[in-house]
């Protein structure tokens, strides 16, 4: 009923018409209506990424309150991201196909409702249906997050609205564990799920103010083709999740077979289409194809990495928690600072090398860690240094991205950023807990330096790039 509202109340408070993104290089985001459309846009993406950041760290809690096994907790935050991940190809076609503005409204207006609904939630169960419900709505403003900001920013300054979009999102990571700590400390679990009403309340009032209307692709989405993309990604990422848990049981074989199935009706259905909704016609230009593929060697670097240093830091240094937070913090703090800068220099200089340096910076951030690590202040410097070295691939990947994909397909390629991100993450967990299965007390150990590898396969793909005519000629300097 929510997102029914939410769409309808889209077509009768449209305020403007979408900004080309062929502006002329004077275009500017100058007007105050455009702000505010930013700031409603920052303000819906804080409250999804706080929202998983503020469970990860809410688990042990939740677990004791709702009276279950700590692995069992883990479905709080893992059904939450299998949902994001099945959904965002279908809401990136359906955003081609309507609006962007429907889509991102209703996604957020489901999100707030679902928030409710976990804080209401009286047991276990409930509460990972309602998860799921509100991942659902997280990934509807995921999806075409990155569309939105490119109708707002015009092409000559889409690195810096990408920037400013990163550094809210380097806020809400870090900002999400503080706000968990402080809500368990003075209040009751269920406001980890009521904080996003007033907050959220706000954005949705602003979006449905300001945001723009887009122009339509019609044909971009197909019912069947988006079902079955749908059951792919949800019965994949139940498998994995499933096999992570080790729960190699009858669910795990069902959820395979499903899978499986599903990609080979998948493409059967969507053989010979002009707009699949998974967007291989895209992957034919090679800037985007390169990419896509520098960000998932990104991030399954970046998630092995984050899996593995708690283990590293409590195991085999034998901090405590505190101060293993403490020791990752400022990789996250380094890449917010660093995003309004490296956002400006996005719509300035090639994608491609500034890639390659970034996780070259990260490999030799690992690599020094290995090697040296006798004082707390040593490790700080190396988290800087790789908190730096993600910055730089992070804007001008997304830009890329957003830029060698045609006009009228940037909703799909809006999509790809963020399942490719999520795709990437999953990898990275899967591996790093493969290592720590293998390697026992050295297992973190053998998770970092295969981060090492994937960092350097990621600046490869991402040195390639430099060869390669951008269809932006911004990115050709």
């Amino acid at each position: 009923m929510a997102v029914a509202m939410a769409a309808h109340a889209c077509t009768l408070s449209t305020q403007y018409k979408e900004r080309p993104l062929s502006a002329s290089p004077s275009a500017s985001i100058s007007s105050p209506i455009a702000w505010r459309a930013v700031l409603s846009v920052l303000l819906s993406v804080f409250l999804v990424v706080m929202d998983v950041s503020i469970a990860n760290v809410a688990l042990p809690s939740l677990s004791h309150e709702l009276q279950v096994s700590a692995a069992s907790s883990v479905w709080i935050v893992s059904i939450y991201q299998v949902a994001a991940a099945a959904s965002l190809l279908p809401f990136a076609a359906l955003g081609g196909h309507f609006s962007n503005r429907i889509v991102y409204i209703s996604g957020l207006a489901m999100f707030l409702l679902c928030s409710l609904l976990c804080a209401l939630a009286q047991d276990f169960t409930t509460l990972v249906i309602a998860r799921f419900a509100q991942g659902l709505g997280a990934s509807a403003v995921m999806a075409v997050n990155a569309a939105m900001l490119a109708q707002l920013f015009p092409l000559q300054r889409l690195g810096q609205g990408i920037g400013w979009n990163a550094l809210t999102v380097g806020i809400a990571f870090a900002a999400g564990p503080l706000v968990s700590a402080t809500l368990l400390t003075f209040a009751d679990w269920r406001w980890l799920f009521l904080i996003n009403l007033p907050l959220g309340g706000i954005a949705l009032v602003g979006c449905l103010r300001y945001l723009p209307t887009s122009s339509s692709l019609p044909g971009s989405f197909r019912p069947l083709a988006s079902l079955l993309c749908f059951l792919l990604f949800l019965c994949g990422g139940l498998a994995v999740v499933l096999y992570s848990q080790g729960q190699h049981n009858m669910y795990l074989s069902l959820s395979a077979a499903i899978a499986l199935l599903t990609a080979l009706s998948l493409w059967w259905v969507e053989r010979g289409q002009s707009t699949p909704v998974v967007p291989v016609d895209l992957l034919k230009n090679p800037m985007f194809r390169l990419s896509n593929l520098t960000a998932l060697f990104a991030f399954t670097t970046q998630a092995s990495i984050f899996v593995a240093l708690p283990f590293y830091f409590t195991h085999l240094m034998q901090m405590s928690a505190l101060h293993t937070g403490a020791m990752m913090t400022p990789w996250s703090a380094a890449v917010a600072l660093m995003a309004p800068l490296v956002g400006r220099a996005a719509d300035r200089w090639h994608p491609g090398p500034m890639g390659a340096v970034g996780f070259t910076l990260i490999a030799l951030g690992i690599t020094l860690f290995l090697l040296w690590h006798d004082s707390s202040s040593l490790i700080l410097v190396y988290m800087v240094i790789c908190g730096v070295g993600f910055s730089l691939f992070q804007s001008p990947n997304q830009r890329a991205i957003l830029t060698s994909a045609p006009s009228q397909r940037r909703s799909a390629a809006s999509g790809m950023v963020a399942c490719v991100r999520l795709i990437g993450q999953c990898l990275g967990a899967g591996l790093t807990a493969l290592c720590l299965l293998a390697g026992d007390q050295q297992g973190p150990v053998y998770a970092l330096s295969l981060a090492i590898v994937l960092a350097l396969l990621a600046a490869l793909c991402s040195g390639l790039r430099w060869r390669i005519r951008a269809t932006d000629p911004i990115a050709t300097r």
